[in-house]
């Protein structure tokens, strides 16, 4: 007869290479938590960094100013359709404007002829 041993993976672990059997509860008590406020939802992340990760490529397709406003306001169009809360809207409205302004040539005018 073979004997099995158990771990008990509620029991708490101090260290060591059994550290990782320590239980964290279900996952779904992760998902599940609240966002802390203003954190961003996972798909309007992701949204927000593909459009960031694209703006140098629609810069050289669209270098006429008003083509690439009328891009990305295409592309944002797709973002604010998403459902998301007053706390959300505020922060993704701001990382758009981060982005705007950290690229350089995507002013509708130039800091030097102001």
């Amino acid at each position: 007869m073979v004997e099995h041993a158990s771990v008990d993976i509620a029991a708490p672990v101090a260290s060591g290479a059994d550290a990782h059997l320590v239980s964290t509860g279900p996952a779904t008590s992760i998902e599940a938590s609240p966002r802390r406020p203003g954190a961003l939802s996972d798909e309007l992340e992701t949204r927000l960094c593909s459009l960031q990760r694209r703006l140098p490529w629609a810069r050289e397709r669209y270098p006429a100013d008003e083509d690439f406003w009328t891009w990305f306001r295409g592309e944002l169009s797709l973002i604010q359709s998403l459902p998301t809360t007053p706390a959300e809207r505020a922060a993704y409205q701001l990382r758009i404007a981060l982005m705007i302004a950290e690229r350089p040539g995507t002013a509708a005018i130039p800091r030097a002829a102001a």
